[in-house]
């Protein structure tokens, strides 16, 4: 399974057969011990830094901000090479995590990578600890 998670939930998450993805625009710095969570940056599967800025400062709307992620996404290769590690480590078996800062994946880019995942014909959701 591709499961979306916010930081705070770090400690939720399992160890085994499982990859974790920090899909954040920027790498947090001294905040999250990223070696003890086995956390692999992926700025890549990030909005730009200009398309998230535009969103947080209220330039655009969350659909705005949705059609602008998703059509600079997928004219940038890393963005497609990053979706395909994603989607090779789920063949393998593992469940893969895709983490970032935002606890509401409903205004998150996460959102939408769920949306992408699901079309591609992968299971793909929010984790929320039972």
């Amino acid at each position: 399974m591709i499961y979306t998670t916010y930081l705070s939930n770090l400690k939720n998450l399992p160890e085994e057969n499982s990859v974790k993805f920090l899909i954040t625009r920027w790498k947090p710095r001294n905040t999250i011990d990223v070696k003890k969570y086995n956390l692999e940056w992926r700025p890549n599967l990030a909005p730009t830094e200009l398309t998230l800025a535009k969103y947080k400062d209220e330039s655009i709307t969350w659909s705005e901000y949705r059609q602008l992620f998703i059509d600079e996404s997928f004219e940038n290769q890393l963005f497609i090479d990053g979706l395909q590690e994603a989607m090779n480590y789920n063949d393998e078996g593992l469940d893969v995590f895709l983490i970032c800062y935002e606890k509401d994946d409903s205004i998150c880019h996460r959102s939408i990578l769920q949306e992408i995942f699901e079309i591609n014909g992968y299971q793909c959701k929010e984790y929320r600890k039972d």
